[in-house]
């Protein structure tokens, strides 16, 4: 199936073919975790569960239009059926990348949106 991957850590926005099989998402994404957010009626957006706690240094940010929070590393659009089974995305790249803004990461602090402080020993 057809879908969008948003990468920030090479900034591009792509169309990319995928069988929307959950392993795979994961893959795709360099995840072990991941959480889904609506982005219109029949799109899901899916992302790194646990983004926001990897060190800075180590991440990349994006903005989704309309959002008040940075998403932290890859993200990958499908599309939503009826039945809640992931479909061929019907946003095209072009679209999707009016949507993203890549974010620098300097100033940006991620502890800020995750709700508790990160400590590393």
């Amino acid at each position: 199936m057809r879908g969008i991957l948003i990468d920030p850590f090479t900034r591009t926005v792509s169309e990319i073919e995928t069988s929307g099989k959950l392993t795979e998402i994961y893959e795709l994404l360099g995840v072990e975790l991941v959480t889904v957010v609506s982005v219109g009626e029949d799109q899901s957006l899916f992302l790194d569960d646990e983004g926001l706690l990897v060190p800075k240094a180590d991440q990349e940010y994006w903005n989704w239009k309309g959002s008040n929070q940075p998403y932290a590393g890859r993200g990958l659009i499908l599309g939503l059926d009826d039945e809640g089974d992931n479909i061929d995305a019907t946003m095209g790249s072009f679209e999707v990348a009016m949507l993203v803004t890549f974010l620098d990461k300097e100033g940006l602090d991620p502890e800020k949106y995750i709700g508790f402080g990160i400590h590393t020993w």
